[in-house]
């Protein structure tokens, strides 16, 4: 019968402790997973707030619409005034319906309050489509309709 060997004498035992624990859970913050790309906080961000695969694709979507409309500029360095253009121009060029340039709105609300932490305010968010009133909850970013102005 062999000799037992118990896990730290092990020549696996680096990998062990990545994997389970142990010493390199004490990593240097630096090592951490930390993603750098802006769809991918994205798609982080998605699946922490448990939101839907087809809402996630559906605001990937509206972002990189918004991104390519303004010339792949990066939404840090954009505002309201770019949100506002973005949505004007869908509406008046392609003729979307309230309820598209509603979800393009909310990822947008999304983009800004649970991504990269900036507030676009309500001067954005008051005018939907079709005269309602589309407001954002400060605390969760998502939106909602109010009945009518």
């Amino acid at each position: 019968m062999p000799a037992t060997t118990s896990v730290a004498q092990s020549p696996h035992y680096p990998l062990t402790q990545q994997l389970f624990g142990g010493a390199a859970r004490a990593a240097e913050p630096s090592k951490r997973y930390q993603p750098h790309r802006l769809l991918d906080r994205v798609r982080d961000a998605t699946r922490v707030g448990h939101l839907s695969h087809r809402t996630e694709q559906a605001y990937i979507g509206w972002i990189r619409r918004f991104i390519l409309f303004h010339g792949k500029k990066h939404p840090a360095q954009m505002g309201s005034d770019a949100v506002r253009e973005f949505l004007a121009h869908f509406a008046v060029r392609d003729g979307v319906s309230a309820s598209t340039q509603n979800q393009a709105l909310c990822a947008l609300v999304f983009l800004y309050k649970r991504v990269l932490g900036q507030e676009l305010g309500l001067a954005v968010a008051a005018d939907g489509a079709r005269g309602q009133r589309v407001l954002v909850n400060d605390f969760t970013g998502h939106c909602s309709r109010t009945a009518g102005r």
